[in-house]
């Protein structure tokens, strides 16, 4: 509700209030205080419970990046590798086979 708004009106009553000896006061600050820690603190173990689950996501998503970028490092390498050696003994054997029919 208005936590902010009556925190400040309640904490100056109850400092007034508590070198008065009025206790009451004192006693609502504190059970209003502790309702918005209670507050701010499940919000914070929710976004740190988030903040581990997303960071999670982050390294899942990194691990299968890395692993696609192996895949794409062994491919390529293959891939030009046995490009390049079907075009030198093609290049080897038309050569050859120019040499036998000559």
């Amino acid at each position: 509700k208005g936590g902010g708004d009556g925190g400040g009106g309640n904490g100056k009553e109850a400092k007034d209030g508590a070198g008065g000896g009025a206790a009451g006061k004192r006693t609502a600050l504190d059970v209003g205080w502790k309702q918005y820690r209670r507050d701010v603190e499940w919000q914070c173990r929710w976004l740190e419970l988030r903040m581990k689950e997303i960071q999670g996501h982050v390294a899942r998503y990194e691990r299968m990046l890395e692993g696609i970028e192996r895949a794409k490092k062994r491919k390529a390498p293959s891939a030009n590798g046995g490009d390049v050696a079907v075009a030198a003994a093609g290049a080897a054997a038309g050569a050859a086979g120019g040499a036998a029919a000559a």
